[in-house]
């Protein structure tokens, strides 16, 4: 979507608003508010696509968290997830978060194994059984700094 188009959406989202307490900072001074909002939306498909068949249009669940009280001197973190899951209740946005939330520390780790510190793609070894053993080790190492 362009910028517009989330300008549009986040407006059309105001009238769904569920407010609750999560943490999604590791914060000393504990949880913050967030302000959740949810709603359908619908994504055109881009012009001048090579597929043929596709639908020209396609209906998402949008789950927009904004953090209400970020600490002083960061920028408030702002997450526009897009799901099929349909999206009809408070409970159902914020398990959407926690899927996604989940899924960010998996990509935390895979960025931390590839490419920060630990560079495995960049490993010399030959064999399946090498590349294994360090795969293990490192993929230990990548937990304990996450």
């Amino acid at each position: 979507m362009a910028t517009g188009a989330w300008k549009r959406g986040a407006l059309l989202l105001k009238r769904m608003v569920a407010r609750e307490s999560v943490c999604l900072r590791r914060l000393a001074g504990g949880r913050r508010r967030e302000i959740v909002r949810f709603g359908r939306v619908t994504l055109k498909r881009p012009r001048g696509t090579r597929e043929t068949g596709l639908p020209k249009t396609v209906a998402v669940s949008l789950v927009e968290v904004v953090e209400a009280t970020p600490p002083p001197g960061a920028e408030p973190i702002l997450w526009r997830l897009l799901t099929t899951h349909e999206v009809t209740d408070p409970a159902m946005a914020w398990r959407v978060i926690g899927w996604y939330r989940g899924r960010w520390m998996i990509e935390q780790l895979f960025r931390t194994l590839k490419q920060h510190g630990l560079q495995l793609e960049n490993s010399q070894l030959e064999t399946a059984d090498g590349l294994l053993k360090l795969t293990a080790i490192a993929a230990r190492a990548a937990c304990t700094t996450l």
